[in-house]
């Protein structure tokens, strides 16, 4: 080690350095009586305090005295360092102080508050650490995430935190991945925690571009992070405009290195590669190689958390929903929902809610999954434990799941009436928008409980305002006994339901050109198949077989809802009482999670 400048003081303590340079261990106790903790001496510069640093955070605090003591040198050295002259500390001194409190505070400090005057100390450190390298410009950014992801709250100059990005974009050809991945990845993390960056979407999309030149480089958690914080800065509503085959090349190099990725590797590019997907961006993916990771997290699922399993089995669900076919091994699927009820103590509501989802959406498409109805009751009864910190949408999920797979397996859930009482409730009470009304409903009537809840006012809000005139009913009303528009049937709103005198029932659907669309179409035919199964007769009629003017509208205009809401009731037709005036709905509404 060079110390730039020794004062008298400092010979004393280059002489404890030096030995404990030659020590593997460093004692607690001989490193708490070092004349920085116990002097009044304060004239030592910043690669000194840095050091002390360095070698304070692996200080060992496995017994209350020894935490005691480590947070008494982790708080002496904070004084030192407001003390100190910042301008003895060079570009790497800075960075690698504010990284060793970070982790630090992270970690088995984190209940020690920061160093009075921390905020002051960053501002005199943005000068010295725009000049700093490719390495030391990512720690000083990983450092401000970690702990404004901890919940510190840091008075943190937006300006000056760009200017950190900007530097280590200016210096990019010297970059190595690591620097790359964790630039990208801090950005998220301060997104992610409400710090308002006004980012440069170019430089964004430049360090993805270099990172994908790179990526026979990179380590396959390189990968993870780096296209799992382009989908986080994305979700956020940060415009980036990416090429389609550089995120399929990353995901293609995840792949091919699939034996070497952690179980969090596989969860995080699968999970991004989702959300970059839901979020509009055109992916061609290989089939094979979102199964190969799939398969890949199987068979690790004993190391894997329950937020590895449950957001890999959402993402592969959103993919499948979304188009692509993907032949799953149902065994798989069956094995990782296991899995998480096995942790399911440890699962967050949101993670028990995705998987069940997941699952679900799964189901819909076609997949023949044999759960266990045993675990299908113990997700429930954790949801229910947790009840406190889940939110209504994640009950409303478990629920309309369940509902979906009842229609392939029956499920008879044999819990305490109190329980499912109080999910329902919590259900119907806590969700204002109509789509989460409507799943309620949904998965009541799937559920076989709508006539054990009392759903009218749920119906009410949710029942459809009919675009349909008499002559457009007349044809189908010849020997009907009764014809319902926009009925309630078994969990769903159909157009009409016709139903005879000899107890055949015929539903009829006038399909608008949002049933075009590949996620409706699948929920479609399997609607449409759980109704046939209870002998209902099916009919599907285009909406511009009988409205040819207004398909053309529709075909010329971006929005179907907004025309379809245009509409108006017609007065002739015998409309509910209970249909909502103030908002009109187009035929039919998308489902589905929120």
């Amino acid at each position: 080690m060079t110390i730039a400048t020794i004062y008298p003081s400092d010979y004393v303590l280059l002489n404890y350095i030096n030995d404990v340079e030659q020590r593997p261990e460093l004692d607690v106790d001989q490193f708490y009586g070092w004349r920085p903790f116990i002097s009044d001496d304060r004239k030592y510069p910043g690669n000194v305090i840095q050091y002390l640093f360095m070698k304070t955070t692996p200080l060992p605090s496995n017994t209350t005295q020894n935490k005691s003591k480590k947070q008494k040198i982790f708080n002496e050295l904070a004084t030192l360092l407001t003390e100190t002259n910042i301008n003895t500390f060079s570009a790497r001194d800075c960075a690698s102080t504010i990284h060793e409190i970070a982790t630090m505070l992270t970690s088995d400090l984190s209940n020690t508050a920061l160093p009075v005057g921390f905020t002051d100390v960053l501002l005199k450190f943005y000068t010295k650490l725009k000049v700093a390298n490719t390495q030391d410009i990512p720690n000083i950014l990983w450092a401000l995430a970690k702990l404004t992801e901890a919940g510190r709250e840091l008075e943190l100059d937006v300006n000056q935190v760009q200017g950190l990005f900007t530097a280590l974009y200016d210096k990019l050809k010297e970059a190595n991945p690591h620097s790359i991945v964790n630039t990208v990845r801090a950005a998220a993390k301060l997104t992610e925690a409400g710090i308002k960056l006004t980012l440069d979407v170019n430089q964004m999309q430049g360090l993805f571009t270099a990172l994908y030149h790179k990526r026979e480089e990179a380590t396959s958690q390189g990968i993870a992070n780096i296209v799992w914080a382009i989908a986080k800065l994305t979700e956020a509503g940060i415009k980036l405009t990416l090429d389609a085959n550089q995120v399929q090349g990353l995901f293609k190099a995840l792949y091919d290195n699939r034996e070497k990725a952690t179980s969090q590797d596989i969860a995080n590019t699968v999970w991004a590669v989702a959300k970059l997907t839901e979020t509009g961006i055109k992916l061609t993916l290989d089939a094979n190689q979102v199964q190969g990771l799939f398969t890949a997290l199987y068979d690790n699922r004993e190391k894997a958390t329950s937020q590895n399993i449950a957001n890999t089995v959402w993402a592969v669900a959103k993919l499948t929903e979304t188009g692509i076919k993907l032949t799953l091994d149902a065994n798989q699927v069956q094995g990782l929902f296991t899995a998480l009820y096995d942790n399911r103590e440890k699962a967050l509501p949101q993670e028990i809610a995705n998987t069940v989802w997941a699952a679900a959406k799964l189901t819909e498409a076609g997949i023949k999954l044999t759960l266990d109805v045993n675990q299908m009751q113990g997700l429930l009864t954790a949801l229910y434990h947790k009840r406190a910190e889940a939110r209504p949408q994640n009950i409303v999920n478990v629920l309309w799941s369940l509902g979906i797979m009842n229609t392939i397996t029956r499920i008879t859930l044999d819990l305490d009436p109190s329980i499912l009482n109080e999910l329902i409730e919590k259900a119907i009470k806590k969700c204002p928008s109509v789509v989460e009304k409507n799943q309620v409903i949904q998965s009541l009537g799937l559920l076989k409980l709508d006539k054990t809840f009392d759903i009218a006012s749920l119906i009410k809000d949710c029942r459809p305002i009919s675009n349909l005139t008499e002559k457009d009913i007349a044809p189908h009303r010849k020997g009907a006994e009764k014809v319902t528009i926009e009925a309630f049937v078994e969990g769903f709103f159909v157009d009409l339901l016709i139903e005879y005198s000899n107890g055949k029932k015929t539903i009829i659907e006038f399909d608008g050109p949002h049933h075009d669309d590949p996620k409706q179409q699948v929920f479609d035919q399997f609607r449409d198949a759980y109704l046939l199964s209870l002998n209902y007769e099916i009919k599907r009629i285009k909406w511009g077989e009988i409205k040819p003017k207004a398909a053309a509208e529709v075909k010329a205009s971006s929005s179907t809802v907004a025309l379809f809401n245009q509409k108006k009731v017609p007065p002739t037709l015998p409309t509910p009482n209970n249909v909502p005036t103030k908002r009109q709905q187009p035929i039919r509404k998308k489902h589905g999670v929120v």
